[in-house]
C-alpha cells in the first residue's frame, strides 16, 4: 500500500512539471483575479481528471467484458499497452520538450478577467478535457497500474488518490507562488521542466514493469 501511494506521489509530480494549457491559465487565473477563483478552476481540472481516470478504469473492468487479472496473459499485456504508452509520452517530454513560455493552444488569457466562479469551473474543466494528452496519460496509466497491481482495486484506487491528491497539493503551490512563477518561466526553464517530467514518467513506467514481473 505504501507503494502504490508514494509512486502515485510522484506520478502526481510529473503531471505537475509538464507545464500546458492548464498550468498557464492556472496561473494567469491567480494573478489577475486571485487564490480562490484559481482553486474554483482547478476544481474543474481536478474533476476532468478523475472522470477520465473512472472512465477508462470502467472501460477496463466492465465494458461488456469482465477482464480477470489473475489471468497472467491479461496482466502482461495490459501492462505492456498501458506502460508502452506512459515510455512513449515521457520519451516526447524527454526528448522534444516544449520551448514556448505560452503554448498555441491556450485561450486568450485575456478573458479569464471577464469569467466568473461558474465559468471559470467550466474553463478548467473544459480544457484539460479536450487536451489529447490527458487522455493519453490517463489511459495509458490505468491499464499499466491495473496490470501492475494484478487488478487490487485497493492498491489502485490508492494510487490514483495519491495522484490526484498531490497534484492538488502542487497546484496549490502553484497558485501561491504564481507571480514568482511566471517571472520564472523562461523558454530554458520550461525545457528543464519538461525534460524532468518526461524522466519522472519514465521512472514511474519502469517501475510498473519492475513491480509486475518481480510480484
Amino acid at each position: 500500500m505504501e507503494s502504490a501511494i508514494w509512486n502515485g506521489f510522484v506520478m502526481g509530480l510529473g503531471l505537475s512539471f509538464s507545464f500546458g494549457p492548464v498550468f498557464f491559465m492556472l496561473i494567469q487565473t491567480s494573478i489577475d483575479k486571485g487564490w480562490k477563483e484559481s482553486l474554483i478552476f482547478d476544481a474543474g481540472v481536478l474533476l476532468s481528471d478523475f472522470i477520465i481516470i473512472a472512465v477508462a478504469m470502467l472501460m477496463i473492468f466492465s465494458m461488456g467484458v469482465n477482464i480477470n487479472f489473475e489471468n497472467p496473459t491479461i496482466q502482461l499485456w495490459s501492462t505492456i499497452i498501458g506502460v508502452a504508452i506512459l515510455i512513449i509520452f515521457g520519451l516526447i517530454l524527454l526528448l522534444n520538450p516544449r520551448k514556448d513560455t505560452i503554448p498555441s493552444e491556450v485561450p486568450d488569457l485575456k478573458t479569464v478577467v471577464k469569467l466568473n466562479h461558474s465559468g471559470l469551473f467550466f474553463k478548467g474543466l473544459g480544457i484539460n478535457f479536450l487536451n489529447p494528452s490527458v487522455f493519453l496519460i490517463w489511459f495509458g496509466a490505468v491499464p499499466a497500474v491495473a496490470g501492475g497491481f494484478k487488478g487490487d482495486m485497493q492498491l489502485i484506487l490508492a494510487f490514483f488518490s495519491s495522484t490526484l491528491i498531490s497534484y492538488f497539493l502542487i497546484d496549490l503551490g502553484k497558485i501561491y507562488m504564481a507571480r514568482k512563477l511566471k517571472r520564472f518561466l523562461t523558454p530554458k526553464a520550461l525545457v528543464r521542466f519538461h525534460q524532468i517530467s518526461g524522466i519522472i514518467f519514465l521512472g514511474i513506467a519502469s517501475w510498473i514493469l519492475y513491480r509486475f514481473f518481480t510480484t
